[in-house]
């Protein structure tokens, strides 16, 4: 049986608790203030019930997330207008899961500069965190395979 008082995300009042918050009958979105400001309007959504893994989700969890994935990227499109979202789960320890509660991450991405550009002429996505490491120190051509795409062609390095 599982001890509901050894899990975070079991803990809903903790969850509401000084955030922005969205449910329904089965999930829970939680934005909470970033501590040092740099993922401001990120959030995560969970189950109410404990379940270990998105693996573990009834049908109407998976269906209660998603309605509540759309609310919160409405709500933040308008608060925050981000460029883009990083949105998804991770599943076991290995896989990046530190808290073993089926959480998704909803994770805005912010503007990043004016003058990096794609061949359309929108904002480039982020090049890879691996790229920005190396290319300081002239070996970002050890990750040419990730940047072969057009939407590259603009990066310095």
């Amino acid at each position: 049986m599982h001890d509901d008082h050894a899990c975070p995300y079991c803990d809903l009042a903790e969850l509401r608790r000084n955030a922005f918050v969205l449910e329904n009958d089965h999930c829970l979105l939680s934005i909470k203030p970033s501590e040092t400001g740099a993922l401001e309007g990120a959030g995560i959504i969970v189950p109410k019930a404990h379940r270990p893994t998105v693996f573990d989700l009834t049908p109407q969890e998976w269906t209660a997330t998603q309605d509540l994935l759309m609310q919160a990227r409405a709500y933040l499109d308008a608060v925050i207008a981000p460029d883009g979202y990083n949105a998804g789960w991770n599943v076991g320890a290995v896989g990046g899961q530190h808290v073993m509660h089926a959480h998704f991450h909803v994770i805005r991405i912010p503007f990043i500069s004016p003058t990096i550009r794609n061949v359309t002429g929108l904002p480039a996505p982020r090049p890879e965190p691996v790229s920005l490491l190396l290319a300081p120190l002239g070996l970002n051509g050890l990750c040419s395979p990730f940047n072969r795409s057009p939407y590259y062609s603009s990066i310095p390095g």
